[in-house]
């Protein structure tokens, strides 16, 4: 068999479970942070972070710039996680845009990440960096990429 054949084998899977793992991954994220935010809430407030606070939250949006960098947050969680299942139904249908718009959100999860950093240097470790860097390496150069993903 030659060295680089159409099919998912070899680094190509291990690179994928990344691709498929991605929605599960942002999906605890997003909880954590849902549950540190209703804590931070909670010491400020004095009031549990439940959907009456939250509509209540709603109502201060247009007044209140924490209000809506905490609704722009949890629709920034919505749409990498819708993004990341886009991308895993590409990914299945082997699509040939699938590696260019894979590497497209890995470059926006890293400028997200670095973007955190600056806020807070806890909220991400230099392994997200990383991981973020060898996906984009590995998706941007791979010759088993290019060969299976050609619908």
């Amino acid at each position: 068999m030659p060295e680089h054949a159409p099919g998912i084998r070899g680094w190509l899977a291990f690179f994928s479970i990344g691709v498929l793992a991605t929605p599960f991954v942002l999906f605890y994220y997003s909880i954590q942070s849902w549950l540190e935010a209703s804590r931070e809430f909670e010491k400020e407030i004095g009031h549990p972070l439940d959907f009456r606070m939250v509509y209540l939250l709603s109502q201060r949006v247009a007044d209140d710039w924490n209000a809506a960098l905490f609704f722009g947050a949890i629709a920034a969680f919505v749409a990498t996680i819708g993004a990341s299942i886009w991308l895993i139904w590409q990914w299945w249908r082997r699509q040939r845009q699938f590696p260019r718009n894979w590497i497209i959100f890995q470059v926006c999860l890293l400028a997200i990440t670095v973007i955190s950093l600056v806020y807070d240097p806890k909220a991400a470790q230099p392994r997200d960096v990383a991981v973020s860097v060898i996906h984009i390496l590995f998706w941007w150069r791979s010759k088993q990429v290019a060969l299976t993903f050609t619908q």
